[in-house]
């Protein structure tokens, strides 16, 4: 478990890599928008793989309204998913959980409730999916 930059440790980090995606990421954080983040202290880490498009304005369009840090990884290619998730983990601070999601799933409101309640039912596991 790693500490943010303020010290104080999140929750959740839900990481999402994406590449060139900005229509379909839009969509994926308005579903986190409208996800029940009571009680929890959640961040959403938004992982840019070297986009052409509008993907870095999207994902700070959302800062008002997610608790949204966003990060870019020049190092694209066959591997690239790799070097955009390996780039979220080196940067510190995610929180006790972490949730890697893609650039083109819809949440459902209760997801995040969901990812907390698995976790805490099952605390000697490590890795979850579903």
């Amino acid at each position: 478990m790693q500490a943010d930059i303020t010290g104080s440790e999140k929750d959740i980090s839900v990481v999402i890599c994406t590449c060139n995606r900005a229509g379909s990421l839009k969509i994926t954080l308005d579903c986190l928008c409208r996800n029940d983040r009571s009680g929890l202290d959640v961040q959403v880490v938004v992982v840019d793989n070297n986009s052409s498009d509008e993907t870095r304005n999207v994902a700070e369009s959302y800062r008002g309204r997610l608790p949204l840090r966003y990060l870019f990884e020049p190092a694209k290619g066959v591997y690239g998913k790799s070097h955009a998730l390996n780039r979220a983990i080196d940067s510190g601070g995610l929180g006790s959980i972490v949730a890697v999601i893609d650039d083109d799933i819809s949440p459902h409101e209760d997801w995040l409730k969901g990812v907390s309640s698995i976790s805490g039912r099952w605390p000697d596991k490590d890795f979850f999916t579903g």
